[in-house]
């Protein structure tokens, strides 16, 4: 809502609780634009998505990137102090008001760099599954039997590896076969 909503692609038709849990909010499949209920319902269900926590986290990318792509608007640092004032009361940092301000000149000139490409995204973001299966577990804690999500070992190893590979931690090999 601090931004004047996102417009995004909605995969499907979505509908769960508001903010405050009393009402149901529901966003229609298709180019939306989207207030702040409207994104918590994209990012937050998971229960209507054929792929479940992990359609969920692809949701939470797509409105992510709609705000970077919002935030290109941003011409004044009391636009970014007045965001920066509405996401300090949803966000846990021991990060000072002028440290984060601090970084208003590289986040402009990120955005500066991408308003000459009006159809671009601010930033590209790199997706990897860890693949695995389902098992359903009896937790001793909650005494009950929950869902779990069993990785598998090769696939983190690989994940593993690409992390390590954005980072430069660890060199590329280029795969030539």
């Amino acid at each position: 809502d601090a931004v004047g909503g996102i417009d995004v692609e909605v995969p499907a038709d979505l509908c769960t609780d508001d903010s405050s849990r009393g009402e149901e909010v529901c966003i229609k499949e298709g180019f939306q634009h989207l207030d702040g209920e409207g994104a918590l319902v994209l990012s937050r269900n998971r229960k209507q998505l054929a792929n479940g926590d992990i359609g969920r986290g692809q949701n939470q990318q797509v409105v992510i990137q709609g705000l970077l792509n919002k935030m290109k608007s941003i011409r004044s640092i009391t636009q970014f102090t007045d965001i920066l004032n509405t996401v300090s009361h949803n966000l846990d940092t021991n990060l000072s008001t002028q440290q984060i301000l601090s970084f208003y000149n590289i986040g402009k000139d990120i955005l500066a760099k991408s308003l000459s490409k009006d159809d671009s995204d601010i930033i590209s973001m790199q997706q990897l599954y860890l693949q695995g299966d389902g098992q359903m577990i009896y937790d001793e804690n909650m005494k009950m039997v929950l869902w779990n999500y069993i990785p598998n070992k090769d696939s983190k190893k690989e994940i593993v590896s690409a992390m390590k590979q954005n980072l430069e931690l660890e060199k590329h090999e280029l795969i030539k076969e």
